[in-house]
């Protein structure tokens, strides 16, 4: 991460702050950021096949860090009125609202995720709000691939990144 802030001259703007995030006490100060992303594990704690590698099994499943640890952390970074957004797998939608309700973050837009038109989602995109008043925009789903290659809106999204070394745009 340090290597790629570097890389893109953000240091200016970019800190690695390398915790626990149930452990941030003294490492970072509350009611600071107007913006948390989070891309939690994807399954919940004793869900699915679990793997044997300690490391993946951390980063695929919550035993290190819950939905509610998460929604906890992010209640007291964000600024009144903050964002949180999260991607996470669409059977942990429900989870994710209880959550963030609890800590006062109120889901205000969510958007699903599908590999191409048609078919299931496979990931939700979420952003809540601190404080806010209830209500939800739930936008049209988003596909990834048209076919083969990625979608129009795909190619919008990393316009820059896929044709910078090309010279050209879509």
């Amino acid at each position: 991460m340090k290597l790629a802030i570097e890389e893109n001259s953000l240091s200016q703007r970019l800190t690695v702050i390398n915790s626990d995030l149930r452990d941030l006490k003294g490492k970072v100060e509350n009611g600071l950021f107007d913006i948390v992303t989070m891309n939690p594990p994807y399954k919940a704690k004793g869900t699915g096949i679990e793997s044997t590698s300690q490391a993946e099994r951390i980063a695929r499943h919550g035993v290190e860090c819950s939905l509610e640890d998460m929604c906890l952390a992010a209640s007291k970074l964000l600024k009144y009125s903050g964002k949180l957004c999260v991607c996470l797998r669409p059977e942990r939608t429900a989870e994710l609202f209880k959550s963030m309700q609890k800590y006062k973050i109120e889901p205000k837009r969510l958007r699903y995720v599908s590999k191409h038109h048609g078919t299931p989602p496979w990931l939700v995109l979420c952003e809540g709000r601190l404080g806010g008043n209830p209500g939800m925009t739930v936008e049209p789903q988003f596909a990834v691939y048209d076919g083969e290659e990625y979608s129009p809106a795909m190619k919008e999204i990393y316009a820059d990144y896929l044709f910078e070394n090309r010279g050209e745009k879509p």
